[in-house]
């Protein structure tokens, strides 16, 4: 096996334990062992844990951003369409497969250790700070197409919308109902992005 294969394979083992057990219950034995690679090779391409788990997180920012960019920046469809189309395929893909596809790895990773990790949390708030982006920028283009009023402010919107998201998979995690899903997804077209 490649080297560039090995530390791929470890960075997507620990993003699969990291997810389903936390950074507190996620050890390198752990890790290795799913990975099937000997413990030399961890301490090879990772300084420490701490530095690990945020080339997880890098992992799991690209492998979101490039979904997000996919239908976000997709020219056949109109602005308002994109982001009604975005957060729609990811409440058919939960209903479907229980799968969430951004919304709850790096926030629950800021909150387990942010507060005594400056570079976890630093890379947790990065994650944030692409998607939040990547929604200004669609927004800005719904405006200036005249989808959206010539006053909105898309960077706030830009925050409603994701933190409205990020409330609907909690309330759905706390209640196991998709219920909340349901309702953003009307929100999203019927409040947050509704013809001026």
């Amino acid at each position: 096996m490649k080297d560039n294969d090995k530390r791929a394979k470890i960075i997507e083992t620990g993003f699969y334990l990291l997810d389903k057990n936390g950074y507190h219950g996620t050890g390198i034995s752990d890790i290795l062992k799913h990975a099937q690679i000997p413990k030399g090779s961890f301490y090879h391409y990772f300084k420490s844990k701490e530095e690990f788990t945020v080339e997880v997180i890098k992992f799991y920012t690209d492998t979101v951003l490039d979904g997000i960019d996919s239908v976000l920046q997709d020219n056949t469809a109109s602005p308002s369409a994109r982001l009604t189309k975005l957060y729609a395929d990811y409440a058919e893909l939960y209903f479907k497969s229980n799968l969430i596809p951004y919304g709850g790895f790096a926030s629950k990773l800021n909150q387990e250790v942010g507060d005594v990790s400056e570079i976890i949390r630093n890379a947790a708030n990065e994650v944030y700070s692409r998607i939040r982006q990547a929604h200004i920028n669609c927004l800005q283009e719904a405006v200036n197409i005249g989808e959206l009023q010539a006053d909105t402010n898309v960077n706030m919107l830009a925050e409603i919308i994701i933190y409205a998201w990020e409330g609907a998979l909690l309330r759905m995690k706390g209640s196991y109902s998709n219920y909340s899903l349901s309702i953003f997804t009307e929100m999203l077209e019927q409040v947050f992005l509704r013809k001026k």
